[in-house]
């Protein structure tokens, strides 16, 4: 497990927003599973993804290493990334991210998750239609 509570959750947001904003990577969806981090985005530059995961990796460990009381490595090896077309990729593959925990029986709706960007594009999407 690299999340156990809401505190690291958070945590792990804030890295990654800070982290994006720095490394100039635009976050489109995410879904943090207790074990793993599905993630949808736009890279500015060609190393703006390894770049913003690395620093999100490093702080992320320190953080959760202290916390625990352990030390090494936290994360199975290097993350996996695939390139979309997006015209045709984009929006079912931010459906499949922002559905993930229900699919993993983690919630009943997609609701329910405190810890995808469903929320918010739901509220925006309100807002912008009513």
């Amino acid at each position: 497990m690299v999340f156990r509570a809401d505190e690291d959750y958070a945590f792990y947001l804030d890295t990654l927003r800070m982290a994006a904003r720095e490394h100039d990577f635009a976050i489109h969806a995410f879904a943090l599973m207790p074990n793993h981090v599905h993630l949808v985005g736009t890279p500015k530059a060609v190393d703006s993804l390894s770049r913003t995961l690395q620093a999100v990796g490093r702080r992320y460990t320190r953080y959760f290493n202290a916390a625990a009381g352990r030390s090494g490595t936290l994360w199975e090896g290097r993350f996996r990334s695939t390139v979309l077309d997006p015209a045709e990729w984009v929006l079912p593959m931010l459906l499949y991210v922002e559905a993930n925990t229900v699919r993993a029986g983690l919630v009943t709706t997609p609701e329910e998750d405190r810890w995808s960007t469903y929320r918010h594009h739901v509220r925006h999407s309100i807002r912008s239609h009513g």
